[in-house]
């Protein structure tokens, strides 16, 4: 006669694959937990009021467009140190564009806090010069604006400062 003993042994394999799954699963929470609780999600202030403004945004870009001015800044910044912003700014012909309000403003657009404001003064009809001290190197955004009495100008780019040469 035979007996056959049944045995009630979780095979190591099989332990082995849940434990790895449990693993994941845990890692996987703490991630999503982290991530969560680090970014809020909003890349912009007053996104839903800028949302809400986005067709008027286009329509300012038309008329820019219309406008046919161009802007061309020169930059000679680096950090720590003060340096100059100068734009030039023409009209559709290619005549220099004078009498307008020139103003910028430089910021990070991974840090938020060192933003610096540009005031311009013309140095001539169509060029405008503006003073900055940025404290890091790195990437940064210039925007800048150019009003006249009935028109609005906008131009940006993202720049690079380099740390202050030392020769």
């Amino acid at each position: 006669m035979t007996t056959s003993v049944s045995s009630k042994r979780v095979e190591p394999f099989l332990l082995g694959i849940g434990l790895l799954f449990l693993v994941v699963f845990v890692v996987n929470a703490a991630f999503v937990y982290y991530a969560l609780g680090s970014f809020s999600g909003l890349v912009t202030d007053k996104a839903y009021d800028q949302g809400l403004a986005f067709n008027d945004a286009i329509h300012a870009q038309h008329v820019q467009d219309a406008l046919g001015w161009q802007g061309e800044a020169t930059v000679d910044l680096s950090a720590g140190k003060p340096g100059t912003v100068q734009f030039t700014l023409k009209d559709k012909t290619g005549q220099p564009v004078p009498g307008v309000q020139v103003s910028g403003l430089l910021f990070r657009p991974i840090q938020a806090g060192l933003d610096q404001t540009l005031t311009f003064e013309a140095l001539q009809p169509g060029v405008y010069r503006g003073y900055a001290t940025v404290p890091q190197p790195g990437q940064w955004d210039l925007r800048i604006e150019a009003r006249s009495a009935t028109n609005l100008f906008r131009w940006a780019q993202r720049i690079a400062i380099p740390l202050p040469s030392h020769i």
